[in-house]
């Protein structure tokens, strides 16, 4: 029953996280303020915000469709507007990016293991690009930062080495995915590993992860234009770029996070280390999800209309 996918731990849990952060950074703000400083953001900050979500939307598209074709997965113009709009209109929900390969499974009747690799290569890449961000630019006070980042890309290093030399992992690992109810998810979690491997490759790599840095900078273009809109007239682009992608960074870190409320948090939190008050960076945090959710929803959603067709052929039978 659909009430019983609801009630599940892996569901149930991120939802009771965002809440409470968000329920934290509320209490700790004041809201008619905050409210007040959106409602009042400047029509061309809305029209600057919604060219930038066009930019940013057909640059990831295109990292997508890239790591598609790569992976030898066929899809039509249709099937993959479909897919990743889906997927960009749910990226708020728990896991929900990951929206688009199911969609992708069902309008184009393809491997949907094969290609959660290509979702996992995108987000892996805008957490690479920005953790080697704020390695760079540093947010004042936060020493530890910059050693956390140094520590835990060592950490990934030395696992990916040990998982590729060392036979005993790979076979303690192999192990584990034959308990119990893991051995039917032991095939999808190994297509998926050798789909990351394939796009690991040199080449595909560095291209990748330019075009992640072009569209998460314009991301910040977006926060930058819309913490202006409501009324941080300090802030600058350093600053901006600092404060959104750490909270894109503790977003994508923690796995059983949404993005509502814990980039929020994380964005309030470095906004603070730059001397923002809580207000300022909850009006700075909330005015950009609101600017940028709706003007996502509203391109997604016209591109589904016009698609819509892609849902009508999955439906008929044969």
């Amino acid at each position: 029953m659909w009430w019983e996918k609801l009630i599940q731990p892996r569901v149930v849990v991120p939802v009771l996280l965002s809440v409470a952060a968000l329920a934290f950074v509320f209490s700790v703000a004041d809201v008619p303020v905050v409210m007040d400083r959106i409602t009042h953001m400047p029509m061309a900050v809305l029209a600057g915000t919604y060219v930038l979500v066009l930019a940013y939307l057909a640059l990831k598209i295109l990292q997508f469709s890239y790591f598609l074709g790569k992976l030898q997965i066929p899809t039509t113009p249709g099937e993959l507007i479909v897919a990743y709009g889906v997927g960009e209109m749910a990226l708020s929900l728990p896991g929900g990016i990951y929206a688009q390969n199911y969609v992708l499974g069902k309008v184009g009747h393809l491997n949907v293991a094969r290609s959660l690799a290509a979702t996992t290569a995108v987000l892996m890449g805008e957490l690479v690009i920005a953790l080697l961000v704020l390695l760079v630019v540093e947010i004042p006070g936060w020493w530890w930062l910059r050693w956390s980042i140094l520590s835990l890309l060592a950490a990934a290093v030395l696992f990916v080495v040990a998982l590729l030399k060392i036979r005993a992992l790979r076979r303690w690992i192999d192990e584990i995915f034959h308990i119990g109810p893991l051995r039917q998810m032991e095939v999808g979690f190994l297509e998926v590993l050798q789909g990351m491997g394939d796009l690991a490759r040199p080449g595909i790599a560095l291209r990748s992860l330019l075009t992640a840095t072009v569209y998460l900078f314009v991301l910040v273009g977006g926060f930058y234009l819309t913490g202006h809109g409501v009324g941080v007239g300090q802030l600058t682009f350093q600053q901006a770029t600092t404060i959104y992608l750490f909270a894109v960074a503790a977003t994508e870190i923690l796995p059983i996070s949404s993005h509502v409320g814990i980039i929020e948090l994380g964005g309030v939190s470095a906004a603070q280390a730059w001397g923002y008050s809580f207000t300022e960076g909850l009006a700075m945090m909330l005015g950009f999800r609101l600017v940028w959710t709706g003007s996502v929803w509203l391109t997604g959603g016209v591109a589904l209309f016009i698609f819509r067709d892609e849902f009508k052929e999955e439906a008929e039978p044969g």
